[in-house]
């Protein structure tokens, strides 16, 4: 079919001209007024000019209703729209479930952190058992941050770190305030062939260096005391030079650097197993330190002996008694022996 208007070239039974939309002549519609027209007789009635502008203002009335249905159909969706929001963006459901929990169990865990670190420095068998619980008790409510185990951790370290400095430091003052650690009956007994000397010094002392005339030196690992032995040759001395007057010169010399005036007075001790001595104490300050002496002398296997303990002058209350200790285990035997080292429990 050939198109009135373009004159384009139709198949047969279309309605509309595939190129310019204009009707097909013959085809028949229904126009406003419900009567049925041809589109061939409504172009021969009138002209196109004025068919055209005929059309044109229904145009707008034909928009106009689907805008009003779809105003229509939208006001049920506009009421039914801020139920869902609504019910989405309610804070209430999350804030019941974690508030509850969450504020106790992070406020335990940050108690039992605290606690832990301060065990470390101070009271560590009190505070780390409460580090521990705590730490548990915040992790059965559900904690789940890093705080609980640190503190669990800090709290094993400090109990661990008071017990050893317990055991190792305040209990042996208990058991034996006296003497300390030097006093836990564990002691190495050292010979010196020359003279036949046996004496005993707590295991826990180490060889020292300090004086060149010493046999034998050991001190306290904490160098705070320490106890060494002088033997001369009673045949390098004048003959009729007696223990008295070796003490005496003893004392001369060593008056020097004393802190008092006045000599000490010697005294006649007895050490090891009935043995008679010698002895005097003397303060000197060596090296802008203040020290203490106590100065014992024997005549023994054709030797003059000086046994000398000292201690720093604050220490020597409590070094006086291992002294004592270690004069009372001095022995002489006529049989020589090599010098040996040994350990034993008394």
């Amino acid at each position: 079919m050939i198109c009135e208007k373009c004159g384009a070239y139709n198949p047969e039974g279309v309605a509309y001209c595939s190129r310019c939309n204009y009707p097909i002549n013959g085809f028949e519609q229904q126009d406003k007024t419900g009567h049925q027209q041809s589109y061939g007789q409504a172009q021969q009635a009138q002209p196109y000019g004025q068919a055209q502008q005929s059309q044109q203002p229904q145009q707008p009335q034909q928009t106009q209703q689907p805008q009003q249905q779809y105003g229509q159909t939208q006001q049920p969706n506009y009421n039914t729209q801020p139920q869902p929001q609504n019910y989405n963006t309610q804070p209430q459901p999350q804030n019941y479930n974690t508030q509850p929990q969450k504020p106790p169990s992070a406020k335990i865990a940050t108690t039992a952190l605290v606690c832990g670190i301060i065990s470390l420095f101070l009271a560590g068998f009190i505070l780390g058992i409460i580090a521990i619980v705590q730490g548990f008790k915040a992790k059965k409510l559900g904690y789940t941050g890093g705080k609980a185990n640190v503190a669990i951790i800090l709290g094993i370290i400090g109990i661990v770190l008071w017990v050893y400095i317990l055991v190792h430091s305040i209990l042996p003052f208990v058991t034996n305030p006296a003497g300390g650690a030097d006093h836990t009956g564990s002691y190495q007994t050292l010979n010196v062939s020359e003279s036949g000397l046996t004496i005993q010094i707590p295991a826990n002392w180490v060889a020292g260096h300090s004086s060149q005339d010493a046999v034998l030196e050991m001190n306290d690992p904490a160098q705070n005391k320490g106890f060494f032995v002088i033997e001369e040759l009673k045949e390098d001395f004048a003959d009729g030079f007696a223990l008295e007057d070796y003490v005496t010169a003893i004392r001369q010399n060593m008056s020097v650097n004393s802190d008092t005036p006045e000599a000490p007075e010697i005294i006649d001790v007895q050490i090891g197993d009935g043995i008679s001595a010698r002895q005097f104490v003397m303060s000197i300050t060596l090296n802008y330190t203040k020290l203490s002496y106590q100065v014992t002398c024997v005549d023994a296997n054709g030797y003059f002996f000086q046994f000398i303990g000292w201690s720093v002058r604050s220490e020597y209350a409590k070094a006086e008694t291992v002294f004592n200790d270690i004069l009372g285990n001095i022995s002489f035997t006529t049989n020589m022996v090599p010098v040996s080292l040994q350990r034993y429990s008394i």
